[in-house]
């Protein structure tokens, strides 16, 4: 029953977000399509650039190197002709953010072709796959102990190796880590080879990072927030700072890299949230 003003300005431009089905911002396929419409309307070098951008930011929230993406390797999936179509079709709508990830994340599993700096393994080709409690396939290996690399964090779809430890089994990483790299270079012979498995059985510990303007009921926003998603949440710790910022640190379980960044975009769209990102140690 309250009264309300709206305030307006001649010079706003409709938000690529609201595209988003998660949001809920449009109800209506006619909306959606006048939207969309709106956006490809728009100058294709300023789309491509902002496109990039979108990418970018998606990709270093999932803490993945912009540089390992080709984008023209999906090209045709998307029944476009470049990878510049496909920055240009996610400011449109015509692609979305999280249909590219998933994609990306799809390709990232099926591919087998290692970069050039991967030294292979030698392995023994009558041995049968060990799959491990995390749900990877080991090589050559039978009854091994693993665990995944602190220094890396690989999730499913991730491209992932693994290296032979002293005392601790097998240690999985991603196969650009710069620590797997580096400790391959120097002893060849540990390098095995690992898989994931096609679909993940079980989630895998990932830590986030929300930064956001502390306010009462902030946690119990988040967590309800990520529960919605069926995500399990193991470890929280909360900084406030005498600037009002509070940092969380959430250890939390995802099946992969496409329900981590729908996720990370559900966060960041709450009140008072400045940012959430993936975080790997170190970086």
């Amino acid at each position: 029953g309250e009264q309300v003003e709206i305030l307006t300005k001649k010079d706003r431009e409709p938000n690529r977000d609201w595209l988003v089905n998660s949001l809920g911002y449009i109800k209506t396929a006619r909306a959606r399509d006048k939207l969309r419409h709106w956006f490809r309307q728009q100058d294709r070098s300023k789309n491509l650039e902002v496109g990039r951008e979108l990418l970018n930011k998606e990709l270093s929230r999932l803490a993945i190197h912009p540089k390992s993406i080709d984008l023209n390797d999906y090209s045709s999936h998307f029944n476009v002709k470049t990878g510049d179509d496909i920055l240009v079709s996610l400011v449109s709508g015509d692609i979305s953010l999280h249909a590219l990830i998933n994609q990306i994340n799809r390709q990232m599993h099926l591919d087998q072709d290692e970069p050039e700096l991967v030294l292979k393994p030698t392995l023994n080709p009558r041995a049968s796959h060990t799959l491990s409690a995390h749900g990877i396939l080991i090589d050559g290996l039978d009854n091994v102990e693993l665990h995944i690399a602190q220094c890396c964090q690989p999730v499913h779809g991730e491209s992932i190796a693994g290296y032979i430890t002293l005392n601790r089994g097998v240690s999985i990483h991603k196969v650009l880590c710069s620590d797997y790299q580096r400790m391959i270079k120097q002893e060849p012979e540990r390098a095995v080879e690992a898989d994931w498995e096609m679909q993940p059985t079980r989630g895998q510990s990932v830590q986030i990072v929300v930064e956001a303007y502390d306010r009462r009921g902030l946690l119990k926003d988040l967590t309800q927030v990520i529960f919605s998603d069926q995500i399990n949440i193991r470890q929280v710790n909360t900084i406030s700072e005498a600037d009002g910022i509070a940092n969380m640190k959430l250890l939390i379980e995802v099946k992969g890299l496409a329900q981590l960044s729908r996720l990370l975009a559900r966060l960041e769209q709450q009140p008072g949230i400045i940012s959430a990102r993936r975080m790997i140690q170190g970086v």
